[in-house]
């Protein structure tokens, strides 16, 4: 298993025109059973991701 802990670098403005594209990137590997779960940070700086994989 993996956690993936992101940190973000840029203004939520720029997160933002990008969700649409990073949902479905989510959905693919929920999809897969590589993701299991995930999450924005509270406050919102980042998020994380747990998934499943051998490496």
């Amino acid at each position: 298993m993996f956690i993936v802990n992101i940190t973000y670098t840029v203004e939520l403005e720029q997160i933002d025109a990008h969700l649409p594209a990073h949902i479905q990137f989510l959905q693919q590997y929920y999809q897969q059973g590589v993701f299991l779960a995930s999450g924005r940070k509270v406050p919102r700086t980042g998020g994380m991701i747990f998934a499943k994989a051998k490496n």
